[in-house]
């Protein structure tokens, strides 16, 4: 497939998306941010990305209340936006200069210092489309992982927790806000047994948490449900829950199972060479 037929291609499947910018996904992209600029008339805004799109995006910059006000001015105004990414294939970050619209310009709710630019691009070049193409097609595959990796627990042993990277610490929020340290016994793609000590009370059904793990590839942030919580004897609280779609995690379970498989496959073929007579 050709940079042009390639681009058109992932037109017709994600033109009209929005990528969330988290951590992970800017790492997945390559994106530099020390190379992220708008041009507004004669000024050099740093900004970074919020939600990233074929046609369109939204940034976010940190200005003042006036400075917020100052650059509405420029709303619908031609714009010039400076864009870099790291690619495998380059040993130089590969530079995207991209002429736009400034549609809208307004602060976030709930931080009226940090402005949003919402920016509507004149010209997408062919490998812009081509990076955020083949993020979103490699999402679709942790997507069919998600459904494969959810059908049988792995017991986080002390040998598991090694091959997979985990450092053996997270914790878990309540909707309170209330965060606590916690033991992961078990977990899959779609669910978390955890672990906690007989001063915690049981957790309700249908509540939902958030879940932090720590492991040497990624922080995994994980939104769930509470499915059950139950006191085994030893007073320890047991709860299991299930959990969202959550790529890192995925890709995190993915290398786990490749290396076991290729471990595994190491020792059958050792155990098969014949012996010197």
């Amino acid at each position: 497939m050709d940079t042009g037929s390639g681009s058109m291609h992932y037109l017709q499947r994600y033109g009209d998306l929005q990528i969330p910018c988290t951590p992970y996904t800017l790492k997945k992209l390559g994106f530099e941010q020390s190379l992220c600029l708008l041009k507004v008339d004669d000024y050099n805004l740093m900004i970074a990305p919020f939600q990233l799109g074929f046609k369109r995006s939204v940034f976010m910059g940190s200005l003042s209340i006036q400075e917020i006000t100052f650059f509405q001015k420029y709303t619908n105004s031609i714009a010039g936006l400076s864009l870099g990414f790291s690619v495998p294939t380059r040993k130089e970050p590969l530079l995207f200069f991209i002429r736009c619209t400034i549609l809208s310009l307004s602060p976030m709710k709930g931080r009226d210092t940090v402005a949003l630019f919402t920016l509507d691009y004149k010209n997408s070049p062919d490998e812009y489309i081509g990076i955020l193409g083949s993020y979103l097609e490699g999402q679709e595959q942790l997507k069919q992982l998600y459904e494969s990796y959810g059908k049988e627990e792995l017991r986080l042993t002390p040998e598991v927790a090694r091959t997979m990277g985990y450092n053996l610490y997270a914790t878990i929020k309540d909707s309170s806000g209330k965060e606590g340290r916690i033991q992961i016994f078990s977990l899959n793609s779609k669910t978390i047994v955890h672990l906690e000590g007989p001063h915690v009370q049981e957790r309700t059904a249908g509540s939902k948490v958030i879940f932090q793990l720590y492991f040497k590839k990624y922080k995994c942030t994980i939104s769930g449900t509470i499915q059950e919580s139950n006191r085994l004897p030893s007073g320890i609280l047991r709860t299991r829950s299930f959990i969202d779609f959550n790529p890192p995690l995925i890709e995190i379970l993915d290398d786990y199972y490749f290396t076991a498989r290729a471990r595994s496959l190491n020792q059958t073929l050792s155990q098969e060479q014949p012996t010197a007579s």
